[in-house]
């Protein structure tokens, strides 16, 4: 197209100029404009049914590229606040669990805690009923073996009674002696 422009203006530049006008128009310049304008009206009908299809297909394209782009960036921003929306209930599930789990914990370790004392109550209890029991049975075996003491100490006193027959005071002697001797021996036992 320039140089159709240049070719023109090199048409008026080169008409002969005469002394009182500045173009001279006779037939030959009108003949040439019209020759060029021509051409150019013939250029421009030539470069329009050339080049308007693929200019055409080429902004169809860009404009369908971008339509996609801008289609494919609104789904995408859907996409990121669906995700967002989705990690931050996630985020808030995840308080209320951790809430939860330490409310379960508190729970079982008061639950623990609870049983723990039961048991140790429980097992103080029994080692105090097996404490008083042997107590008991130890009591039993001492009086068991007291008894066998004085039937002993009795047996001797009336051994020694029978054999020697003798008085009465050596008879409380005797009894004093043996009573001593199943004092002492009771000291030992216990």
């Amino acid at each position: 197209m320039l140089d159709s422009i240049f070719l023109f203006s090199s048409v008026f530049l080169s008409a002969d100029v005469t002394p009182g006008g500045i173009i001279n128009l006779d037939m030959s310049l009108i003949i040439n404009g019209l020759i060029h304008g021509f051409n150019i009206a013939l250029l421009i009908l030539l470069l329009v049914k050339l080049l308007n299809n693929p200019v055409r297909k080429f902004m169809a394209d860009r404009a369908a590229g971008i339509r996609d782009d801008i289609e494919s960036a609104r789904i995408d921003r859907a996409k990121a606040e669906e995700m967002k929306t989705d990690y931050q209930g996630m985020m808030d599930n995840i308080e209320k669990e951790r809430e939860e789990i330490l409310k379960k914990a508190h729970r079982r370790a008061d639950e623990m805690h609870s049983q723990i004392v039961a048991d140790a109550h429980k097992a103080a209890e029994d080692l105090k009923a097996k404490a008083n029991s042997d107590i008991n049975i130890e009591r039993a075996n001492i009086a068991e073996d007291i008894k066998k003491q004085i039937i002993e100490v009795s047996a001797l006193v009336a051994e020694r009674f029978i054999l020697d027959k003798i008085d009465e005071e050596t008879q409380n002697k005797y009894i004093d002696e043996a009573l001593a001797d199943w004092g002492e021996h009771k000291h030992e036992l216990n």
